[in-house]
């Protein structure tokens, strides 16, 4: 059975989870965009009605992308310990490529 860490480095921790907000803001600045233009599109309506089906489907898909990039990004730069290594974009998508390629073998194996 594993042990929770010690809590003897609270700097240490402070530091990286600050480092993981850093990230999670750098890696929606596409949704903060996409959302300040419908927000600004609507400001120019009379009803201010922004919830209009497309737009949430947009914003919808855009956070959905963000975050299928944001988790493993947040685990590659916790693993390895540097901040840089959340925008390994390579690397993350290799992730996913391994796990889809288990996922074909599981297949292969199930039927």
């Amino acid at each position: 059975m594993r042990c929770l860490p010690d809590l003897d480095e609270y700097g240490d921790l402070i530091a990286d989870g600050l480092n993981l907000i850093a990230v999670g803001i750098i890696y929606n600045i596409p949704l903060y965009i996409v959302s300040a233009i419908f927000i600004i599109s609507a400001l120019g309506k009379f009803d201010l009605s922004f919830a209009s089906s497309s737009s949430q489907i947009t914003i919808a898909m855009v956070a959905f992308f963000i975050s299928i990039v944001f988790i493993p990004a947040g685990g590659n730069m916790a693993y390895e310990e540097k901040f840089k290594e959340a925008f390994d974009i390579k690397r993350i998508f290799d992730f996913y490529k391994k796990i889809l390629d288990g996922l074909d073998t599981f297949h292969i194996c199930y039927l």
